[in-house]
């Protein structure tokens, strides 16, 4: 879609620096399908299935769909942070040398002078 007529549409906007929050908002959404996971699997476990562990030994039953969905929140919320922490050194070393270019397309395109 490289036409002119949509990249007469694009905006193209100079950032200096992202904040460390919305960086981490955007790396929280990790939560989202590990805790999908979890409970899928804490499912399985409360049906029977041997799909959580704790050491080597299995956990089934009620239990099993509450550590099952706690190991995908946890799992999640490590993965997030830590990818935060490296996106975070990386986007800051970056800015210390160049702005960084975003570009995005209006919602509604400006009219042609």
């Amino acid at each position: 879609m490289n036409t002119k007529a949509s990249k007469s549409a694009m905006t193209e906007a100079k950032v200096r620096r992202l904040s460390a929050g919305s960086i981490l908002k955007v790396c929280l959404f990790a939560i989202i399908p590990s805790s999908a996971i979890g409970l899928l699997f804490g499912l399985f476990a409360l049906l029977g299935f041997d799909t959580v562990r704790w050491g080597r030994d299995a956990v089934l039953g009620v239990n099993g769909l509450l550590l099952g969905t706690a190991m995908g929140l946890v799992g999640g919320l490590a993965v997030g942070v830590a990818n935060f922490l490296l996106i975070w050194m990386g986007m800051a070393a970056v800015s210390k040398f160049k702005t960084t270019k975003l570009q995005f397309e209006d919602a509604q395109p400006r009219p042609r002078s």
